[in-house]
């Protein structure tokens, strides 16, 4: 006979040490599934959070943290739902539970619950082809890892040979990287972020409160550390801010001034960071996103390992099926258009020629 799973929104916020004791017990369930983080996620994004806990025979098998929010006529439910510096969350479940017949509980669960639209990164990319079977639209994304079990002067050697002489360009250069007991430099820190986004004529994606709840809510606890790189003067010219859960870290913001760039900054920055998570006790370092062609090659020159995750998204009502439908028909008119302009532009140089 098989299992029945059945999906439970947990109440209120003195039960949250269930929710706590769930993730201790699911091997694959990342820092982005803790308390701490669903918390300042919700209260950062003033997004509303369910904890689900998937349960068969009155046993919790697994958690699913569900983030929603309003759009219009549309419910839209994402694990997570903000991506900003959020890379992945989805289902974590106990190894032994089958994914197949999990999917279409969760189904008939998002139906009613009146969701709309729901979209997922998840950890597991041997999920791809279960989600694809049940009418999910997949993605496979990249994510890079550093295997710190191996032996220190193994892991030196696994790095790029490029990549070791910036290492070394960077100490020559009297530059120090350093890791950072408190929130003083996050001023520093979010100056290079700003300009790392003024280089492109954007604002910064993320404000600074953001990077100074992210501290208070998340390092000062102990979940996570920020890395800097320093001038002659002291000055900060390079910072990355990692989180930490178990035995595994995730490389989750960083910035750079340009004008020290060709110095080799962040090749400092990136090997100091992994010496200390070696010399910690981490076994694993996810250095995360490498979709971009110029970071997938940075991060690769670490000895990174590509480690595919998933992006799962479905349109769960009739209303937003069509809805779907309709701004996939409009994103391909306005690429047939783009195309057309640039082909009339490019025949009237011709023609001028």
């Amino acid at each position: 006979m098989n299992p029945g799973y059945e999906f439970s929104v947990l109440k209120g916020t003195e039960e949250m040490r269930f929710w706590e004791n769930a993730i201790d017990a699911i091997p694959s369930a990342t820092f982005f599934h803790t308390n701490d983080w669903l918390s300042f996620i919700e209260k950062r994004f003033q997004l509303k959070l369910k904890r689900v806990f998937i349960v068969n025979s009155g046993n919790i098998v697994g958690v699913l943290p569900l983030f929603e929010r309003k759009y219009g006529f549309f419910k839209i439910a994402g694990s997570p739902l903000i991506a900003e510096n959020n890379p992945y969350m989805g289902f974590a479940i106990k190894e032994k539970e089958c994914i197949d017949l999990i999917i279409p509980s969760f189904d008939r669960f998002l139906k009613k619950e009146g969701i709309d639209f729901f979209r997922a990164s998840f950890d597991h990319s041997d999920y791809n082809n279960h989600f694809v079977s049940q009418g999910y639209a997949v993605k496979e994304k990249k994510s890079f890892r550093i295997d710190l079990s191996k032996d220190e002067q193994l892991l030196w050697k696994g790095i790029g040979q490029k990549t070791r002489n910036m290492v070394r360009k960077a100490i020559k250069s009297n530059l120090v990287a350093t890791e950072v007991s408190n929130g003083s430099m996050l001023d520093s820190y979010y100056e290079m972020s700003r300009e790392v986004y003024a280089r492109q004529r954007l604002p910064p994606l993320l404000e600074k409160e953001y990077y100074q709840d992210l501290y208070s809510s998340i390092i000062k606890k102990g979940f996570g550390k920020i890395f800097m790189v320093k001038n002659l003067g002291g000055d900060a010219v390079a910072g990355a801010i990692v989180l930490m859960h178990r035995d595994k870290a995730y490389y989750l913001d960083g910035a750079s001034f340009r004008n020290y760039s060709n110095l080799g900054t962040n090749n400092l920055l990136q090997w100091f960071i992994i010496e200390t998570l070696k010399e910690s006790g981490f076994i694993s370092y996810d250095m995360l996103g490498g979709d971009i062609p110029s970071i997938a090659k940075f991060k690769k020159s670490f000895g990174s390992i590509n480690h595919p995750t998933v992006y799962v998204e479905k349109p769960v009502s009739v209303l937003s099926r069509f809805a779907r439908k309709v701004y996939a028909k409009q994103k391909n008119l306005y690429k047939i258009f783009v195309y057309s302009m640039n082909r009339l532009k490019d025949r009237s140089k011709t023609n001028l020629l």
